[in-house]
């Protein structure tokens, strides 16, 4: 639920997540500060006030959950291999976005080295990648029943693994409560930092942080309270080679970019629509965008209008479409004003020349030497590379190919992980390639902009009577200048909870 020109929204902000946090410590019943926790996690993640963790929660609920008095089933998982056994613990898989494709990678190139589990907290109804199925050793889907028994299911999985890596949603507690039942003090716990310009949990119980770039990394070391050493792993990349550059004379001639549809969205004065519209009146070639939709969202099916269908926003496609719809292309342009996180890097290994703008937050691949500073520039080298500038741009993308696969390529990531699990943790070492200066603002100032509060609706459906009231009399106070709108959404959740 969105609600849409809030005043002052930033200390609404603020003001609203004290006053969860508070309620969430105040309780002592497990489950009831479990859900508030979990509501918590997903509105600061949707809405950034400037908080990136709740340590108080995290050792609020772990403190809970020591109190139980609770059994773990006495049998244990065998040993398939001579194998380390990473388990890769995960919220929820799904078959598009890079979240599970690192997952993925992950497990594919450490299958000679490591055996890979997959533990999954809350699918729900989603089906289970079956790319994801095919490189895992064994996959556990905790499907039903309380945070208690759930947790218990998931601390039996912890005491079969040597190491143990949280890839959680940012709201995701149940790994807290789960590492509260069993010793993990001899089993290194390290958090990837996937959703890194964002609230999470789990720093708590875990001893290291896997950063993948480097606004992460700045954005940790001076925003964040928990202490922990932090190494660049990175975003695997899917290929460990390379296809050669193709130029423009043996492509179809359109460009692409791709991208979540939110990743697109104008911030901070950066539009890739008008960019896109001023781009194709220059080079009058078709510019394709996987991601968005223009036959869901208006403003992408005005600019197909405007530009006469050379800009043409066409959605999700399957991954073997969308590689397919890559490879024909002559050029590909990160998104903006979000980079494209790996999509961007593993097309330029796919023999697509990449191009991109600078951005306040970036450093996720050695490419960010080719962004360029305005996008003027950006359409002007473009251009530049359809009127034969082509070869001359190739020359420095086959460096950075190399470079590439040597970083972020499947045996220098596990080479990274590995190396990191036998340093102690103050040999830890930082990005490895330059990355400038980031705007560790940059997120916070971008929502204030936009007026808009998010409140998780799937929270209140999780919660007793009494919390959900509790809680919308907390959002009651303090969304001020919407109190019409404010209490009738209040009425309805008092009416659904009542069935």
């Amino acid at each position: 639920m969105r609600i849409r020109n809030v005043s002052n929204i930033h200390h609404r902000g603020e003001a609203l997540f004290a006053a969860i946090e508070h309620r969430c410590l105040e309780s002592q019943e497990l489950a009831k500060s479990a859900v508030l926790a979990e509501f918590l996690g997903e509105f600061a993640y949707r809405n950034a006030v400037g908080r990136y963790q709740s340590l108080p929660i995290e050792r609020h609920l772990y403190q809970l959950a020591r109190q139980l008095n609770v059994e773990l089933p006495c049998h244990h998982q065998a040993r398939n291999s001579g194998r380390q056994i990473v388990l890769h613990v995960m919220t929820a898989a799904y078959s598009r976005g890079g979240h599970t494709r690192v997952v993925e990678r992950w497990c594919q190139a450490a299958s000679g080295s490591f055996e890979n589990r997959i533990v999954v907290t809350s699918q729900g109804e989603e089906s289970f990648p079956r790319l994801l199925s095919e490189v895992a050793d064994d996959i556990c889907l905790i499907e039903r029943g309380g945070f208690v028994q759930r947790a218990q299911l998931l601390a039996q999985q912890f005491l079969a693994a040597d190491v143990i890596v949280l890839h959680i949603h940012a709201h995701d507690v149940l790994p807290i409560i789960a590492a509260a039942l069993v010793d993990l003090r001899s089993t290194p716990v390290a958090f990837y930092n996937h959703a890194d310009h964002a609230f999470s949990f789990g720093y708590s119980i875990s001893d290291r942080v896997y950063e993948i770039s480097g606004f992460g990394y700045e954005l940790s070391r001076k925003k964040k309270s928990d202490g922990l050493p932090r190494a660049y792993l990175g975003i695997p990349l899917q290929r460990s080679d390379a296809r050669a550059l193709q130029g423009t004379e043996s492509s179809e001639g359109y460009v692409v970019s791709a991208g979540t549809a939110y990743k697109y969205h104008p911030t901070g004065g950066l539009d890739f629509i008008v960019f896109a519209e001023e781009l194709v009146a220059k080079i009058r070639r078709k510019f394709i965008v996987i991601g968005p939709d223009r036959t869901k969202e208006a403003e992408w099916q005005q600019v197909y209008e405007r530009s006469k269908g050379l800009v043409d926003a066409i959605g999700i496609l399957p991954h073997d479409a969308y590689i397919a719809k890559v490879r024909g292309a002559a050029c590909y342009v990160d998104s903006f004003p979000m980079t494209g996180g790996s999509a961007f890097p593993e097309v330029l290994l796919e023999g697509i020349s990449v191009f991109a703008l600078q951005l306040p937050c970036s450093g996720y691949s050695c490419l960010d030497v080719i962004r360029q500073p305005t996008t003027a520039a950006l359409i002007d080298v473009i251009a530049e590379f359809f009127d034969g500038g082509d070869r001359a741009y190739n020359q420095q993308l086959n460096q950075l190919q190399t470079q590439l696969i040597a970083l972020q390529g499947e045996q220098g990531f596990i080479s990274r992980f590995s190396a990191s699990l036998q340093s102690s943790n103050d040999a830890l070492d930082g990005v490895p390639y330059p990355y400038g200066e980031q705007q560790l603002e940059h997120y916070e100032e971008g929502w204030q902009e936009s007026k808009v509060l998010f409140i998780p609706e799937k929270g209140f459906r999780q919660m007793d009577y009494g919390t959900s009231l509790t809680l919308w009399r907390v959002l009651l106070m303090n969304i001020g200048g919407h109190p019409g709108k404010s209490i009738r959404l209040l009425m309805d959740a008092i009416r659904k909870k009542r069935g």
